[in-house]
Protein backbone atom coordinates (compact mmCIF):
# COMPACT_ATOMS: atom_id res chain seq x y z
CA UNK A 1 0.00 0.00 0.00
CA UNK A 2 1.56 3.14 -1.43
CA UNK A 3 3.85 1.51 -3.64
CA UNK A 4 5.63 4.29 -5.07
CA UNK A 5 7.52 3.32 -8.01
CA UNK A 6 7.35 -0.08 -7.67
CA UNK A 7 10.65 -1.22 -6.33
CA UNK A 8 9.15 -3.26 -3.63
CA UNK A 9 6.60 -4.86 -5.74
CA UNK A 10 9.88 -6.08 -8.38
CA UNK A 11 11.82 -6.87 -5.46
CA UNK A 12 9.01 -8.95 -4.23
CA UNK A 13 7.91 -10.67 -7.14
CA UNK A 14 11.78 -11.70 -8.25
CA UNK A 15 11.70 -13.56 -5.41
CA UNK A 16 8.84 -15.29 -6.27
CA UNK A 17 6.10 -13.90 -4.24
CA UNK A 18 2.95 -13.05 -5.49
CA UNK A 19 1.97 -9.52 -4.85
CA UNK A 20 0.05 -6.63 -5.93
CA UNK A 21 0.80 -2.50 -5.59
CA UNK A 22 -1.15 0.62 -4.93
CA UNK A 23 -0.50 4.48 -4.73
CA UNK A 24 -2.51 7.50 -4.04
CA UNK A 25 -0.48 9.20 -7.10
CA UNK A 26 -3.01 9.47 -10.25
CA UNK A 27 0.08 8.51 -12.62
CA UNK A 28 0.96 5.68 -10.54
CA UNK A 29 0.48 3.13 -13.83
CA UNK A 30 1.87 5.04 -16.09
CA UNK A 31 4.90 5.67 -13.99
CA UNK A 32 5.06 1.94 -12.90
CA UNK A 33 4.43 0.62 -16.66
CA UNK A 34 1.57 -0.77 -15.47
CA UNK A 35 3.04 -3.04 -12.93
CA UNK A 36 0.70 -1.04 -9.63
CA UNK A 37 -2.45 0.22 -9.43
CA UNK A 38 -3.76 3.78 -8.79
CA UNK A 39 -6.24 3.63 -5.46
CA UNK A 40 -8.02 6.56 -4.56
CA UNK A 41 -8.29 6.43 -0.79
CA UNK A 42 -11.45 8.43 -0.73
CA UNK A 43 -13.03 5.70 -2.40
CA UNK A 44 -15.46 4.54 0.33
CA UNK A 45 -15.36 0.96 -1.52
CA UNK A 46 -11.92 0.29 -2.15
CA UNK A 47 -11.68 -1.05 1.21
CA UNK A 48 -14.24 -3.75 -0.29
CA UNK A 49 -12.28 -4.20 -3.31
CA UNK A 50 -9.23 -4.79 -1.93
CA UNK A 51 -10.48 -6.96 1.23
CA UNK A 52 -12.30 -8.98 -2.36
CA UNK A 53 -8.73 -9.81 -3.43
CA UNK A 54 -8.09 -12.01 -0.15
CA UNK A 55 -4.47 -11.16 0.34
CA UNK A 56 -2.60 -12.09 3.62
CA UNK A 57 0.22 -9.64 4.00
CA UNK A 58 0.00 -6.11 4.00
CA UNK A 59 3.42 -3.78 3.20
CA UNK A 60 3.30 -0.46 3.84
CA UNK A 61 6.13 2.09 4.59
CA UNK A 62 6.35 5.76 4.68
CA UNK A 63 2.77 6.26 3.48
CA UNK A 64 0.95 7.41 6.76
CA UNK A 65 2.88 10.45 7.39
CA UNK A 66 2.16 11.79 4.02
CA UNK A 67 -2.01 10.40 4.07
CA UNK A 68 -3.48 13.76 5.63
CA UNK A 69 -5.07 13.35 9.25
CA UNK A 70 -8.73 13.84 7.06
CA UNK A 71 -8.03 10.77 5.04
CA UNK A 72 -6.15 8.76 7.67
CA UNK A 73 -9.26 6.45 8.53
CA UNK A 74 -9.79 5.86 4.65
CA UNK A 75 -5.88 4.26 4.91
CA UNK A 76 -6.56 2.51 8.12
CA UNK A 77 -9.29 0.72 6.25
CA UNK A 78 -8.13 -0.51 3.19
CA UNK A 79 -4.77 -1.52 5.25
CA UNK A 80 -7.00 -3.81 7.32
CA UNK A 81 -8.42 -4.90 4.40
CA UNK A 82 -5.10 -6.55 2.90
CA UNK A 83 -4.03 -7.23 5.95
CA UNK A 84 -5.36 -11.04 5.99
CA UNK A 85 -2.39 -12.70 8.06
CA UNK A 86 -0.82 -9.40 9.50
CA UNK A 87 0.90 -5.92 8.75
CA UNK A 88 3.99 -4.48 8.37
CA UNK A 89 4.19 -0.73 8.53
CA UNK A 90 6.43 2.04 8.81
CA UNK A 91 5.37 5.52 10.32
CA UNK A 92 7.52 8.88 10.89
CA UNK A 93 7.22 10.02 14.20
CA UNK A 94 6.43 13.61 15.20
CA UNK A 95 9.36 16.09 14.63
CA UNK A 96 11.48 13.40 11.93
CA UNK A 97 10.62 15.64 9.32
CA UNK A 98 10.43 14.51 5.41
CA UNK A 99 9.37 15.93 1.97
CA UNK A 100 5.55 15.77 2.46
CA UNK A 101 5.36 14.59 5.74
CA UNK A 102 1.90 15.72 6.99
CA UNK A 103 0.36 13.15 9.37
CA UNK A 104 3.46 12.17 11.72
CA UNK A 105 2.51 10.42 14.45
CA UNK A 106 3.91 8.69 18.30
CA UNK A 107 4.62 5.04 17.33
CA UNK A 108 1.79 4.62 20.68
CA UNK A 109 -0.89 6.17 18.66
CA UNK A 110 -0.63 3.90 15.85
CA UNK A 111 -0.42 0.66 17.84
CA UNK A 112 -3.02 1.44 19.94
CA UNK A 113 -5.15 2.47 16.45
CA UNK A 114 -4.46 -0.94 15.06
CA UNK A 115 -4.66 -2.73 18.50
CA UNK A 116 -8.55 -1.16 18.41
CA UNK A 117 -8.87 -2.76 14.89
CA UNK A 118 -8.07 -6.26 15.86
CA UNK A 119 -4.16 -6.65 15.19
CA UNK A 120 -1.61 -6.71 17.36
CA UNK A 121 2.16 -5.62 17.50
CA UNK A 122 4.03 -8.60 17.08
CA UNK A 123 7.38 -6.85 19.14
CA UNK A 124 9.84 -9.77 18.83
CA UNK A 125 8.88 -9.54 14.50
CA UNK A 126 9.09 -6.20 14.21
CA UNK A 127 12.14 -6.14 16.37
CA UNK A 128 13.76 -8.43 14.55
CA UNK A 129 13.46 -6.98 11.07
CA UNK A 130 14.84 -4.05 12.36
CA UNK A 131 17.93 -5.25 13.25
CA UNK A 132 18.07 -6.05 9.56
CA UNK A 133 17.54 -2.66 8.17
CA UNK A 134 20.32 -0.65 6.72
CA UNK A 135 18.00 2.44 6.36
CA UNK A 136 17.92 4.46 9.98
CA UNK A 137 14.24 5.28 9.73
CA UNK A 138 13.24 1.91 9.23
CA UNK A 139 15.34 0.95 12.00
CA UNK A 140 13.56 3.37 14.29
CA UNK A 141 9.60 3.30 12.88
CA UNK A 142 9.42 -0.16 11.48
CA UNK A 143 6.42 -1.78 13.31
CA UNK A 144 4.89 -5.44 12.46
CA UNK A 145 1.46 -6.48 13.44
CA UNK A 146 -0.65 -9.92 13.36
CA UNK A 147 -4.37 -10.66 13.54
CA UNK A 148 -4.78 -13.32 16.46
CA UNK A 149 -6.65 -15.42 14.36
CA UNK A 150 -5.47 -14.91 10.82
CA UNK A 151 -8.69 -14.42 8.39
CA UNK A 152 -9.74 -17.07 6.33
CA UNK A 153 -8.74 -15.78 2.83
CA UNK A 154 -10.04 -16.72 -0.58
CA UNK A 155 -10.04 -14.96 -4.00
CA UNK A 156 -12.91 -14.04 -5.67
Amino acid sequence: MGCGLGFYVRALRARGLECHGFDGHAETERLTDGLCYHADFADCDLPQNIAKAGYDWCVCLEVFEHVPKHLESQLVECLLAAAGKGLILSVATPGQGGLGHVNEQPHEYVIKLLEGHGLMLDEKSHLRLRQYCELPWFRENLLVFRRPQPESRTAS
